[in-house]
């Protein structure tokens, strides 16, 4: 409107100038030539590696500033936290029992753990440790799963069983051990994107293992386009794109139950386990991805929907209002089913 404003007063003068209107065009025109020479911003793309998996982050920076160094630092600082693979994490130290009074950082990851756990009515149960690891997915020797044995583990499986007092977790029994997998990755794109807007980026897309997070608009003022990954056949198959979607300012985490399996005896281990039997998931839902403003809940509710199935899962929808969803299950013929809450 600047620019047609000031375009119409050049190209026709009137015969009379009104000073009162004078002294107006003169800031108008002169705004108008700062505007022009304002800097555009910069378009920054890099990768990399943490947390045992991929990274990308995109951003448009005023200066061009490439963050990655520091965001490489943040995302090391985070492993001492919350990493299972970091022998000298705050996670390990709790799970060993060694007593000692924990971070800001992790605290808030447990109480954000806690709530979901709750709201879940314990589908997502972050004391889900010691069966993770008797199936043989926290990397150690995978143990021979029997009934008798799944029930001695869920005595240990209940996150009501933990508190935190004092910057120090209490268990009710000292075999209880965390596993914040399925927050973690959420959480720390959350960091990451609190870390560019810090510094004064305010549009980004960041990627940490599939779970985005993208803020602001592309210079062209669209959304950042992302991808929903089509349910493979076997863990090895090469990625493909089932449905894309726009992301503004919005966060979105998907779970799937496809890549992440061993077969023994002729039988499917899933890593998705109900925390409430102890078995490995078993219906027909193949991925969930959901939609929320933070990247760690989003995170977490997907994990907590793959144990719960679509018609539960639409059911926790209704206590999470803003939270939308889209399910991709197995059809009897080998076809994908496709579930969405209206919002999706």
């Amino acid at each position: 409107m600047l620019w047609h404003n000031v375009e119409a007063w050049h190209a026709a003068p009137p015969t009379k100038i009104n000073k009162k209107m004078n002294k107006p065009l003169i800031f108008l025109a002169l705004f108008f030539a700062v505007a022009c020479t304002q800097k555009q911003p910069h378009f920054v793309r890099f990768s990399g590696e943490a947390l045992g998996t991929y990274y990308a982050v995109s951003y448009y920076d005023i200066n061009g500033k490439n963050y990655q160094t520091e965001i490489d630092s943040v995302l090391n600082a985070f492993l001492f936290v919350a990493s299972l693979h970091e022998p000298k994490s705050e996670i390990n130290a709790v799970n060993n029992n060694e007593g000692i009074v924990l971070s800001p950082m992790f605290q808030d990851i447990f109480n954000k753990a806690v709530s979901i756990s709750e709201i879940s009515d314990g589908a997502f149960d972050f004391t889900i440790g010691p069966l993770v690891r008797a199936y043989g997915f926290w990397n150690q020797a995978r143990e021979e799963i029997t009934d008798e044995k799944i029930a001695e583990y869920l005595k240990l499986v209940d996150f009501r069983g933990v508190q935190l007092v004092d910057g120090k977790i209490i268990k009710q029994n000292p075999g209880i051990k965390f596993d914040f997998n399925a927050i973690a990755k959420g959480y720390v794109v959350d960091l990451v994107g609190k870390f560019l807007e810090e510094k004064g980026v305010e549009a980004y897309l960041i990627d940490i293992g599939g779970e985005v997070l993208g803020k602001g608009r592309k210079s062209d003022g669209g959304c950042w386009r992302v991808g929903i990954e089509k349910p493979s056949e076997t863990a090895g198959s090469d990625r493909d794109v089932l449905t894309s979607l726009n992301l503004c300012n919005a966060a979105l985490a998907t779970s799937g139950s496809y890549r992440k399996y061993y077969k023994k005896n002729g039988k499917r281990y899933s890593h998705t386990i109900d925390p409430k039997t102890g078995k490995s998931v078993e219906h027909s839902l193949l991925s969930v991805t959901v939609r929320d403003s933070e990247t760690w809940r989003a995170d977490a509710i997907a994990t907590a929907m793959m144990v719960l199935g679509v018609e539960k899962s639409l059911k926790l929808l209704e206590k999470l209002p803003g939270v939308e969803a889209f399910f991709v299950s197995a059809g009897d013929d080998g076809s994908f089913i496709i579930t969405q809450s209206d919002g999706f």
